[in-house]
């Protein structure tokens, strides 16, 4: 019931992705065919940035756009917004 909703709410996808499935997943989509290098002797940054979604589960909602069609979908945003500039 929506009385039970708080108002904010933090969703996630209940899965932890790496740096490297996003830019995997960001050169696919706009078909970058280079690699990645990386600078290993700089810190690696959080190594868990996994959102509970325990609460979201009992009401009933879960995440239904994959990592990489978010990304198709901003990116497909950007270019329209680009065209609207132009």
């Amino acid at each position: 019931d929506f009385e039970s909703l708080p108002m904010l709410m933090n969703v996630g996808c209940a899965e932890d992705y790496t740096i490297n499935d996003y830019y995997k997943a960001a050169a696919e989509v706009i078909g970058y065919r280079g690699r990645f290098v990386h600078d290993l002797s700089k810190p690696t940054g959080m190594l868990r940035k996994k959102v509970c979604i325990k609460k979201m589960s009992r009401w009933g909602w879960q995440s239904e756009t994959s990592l990489k069609v978010g990304i198709e979908k901003t990116y497909q945003y950007f270019l329209s917004l680009e065209k609207l500039e132009n």
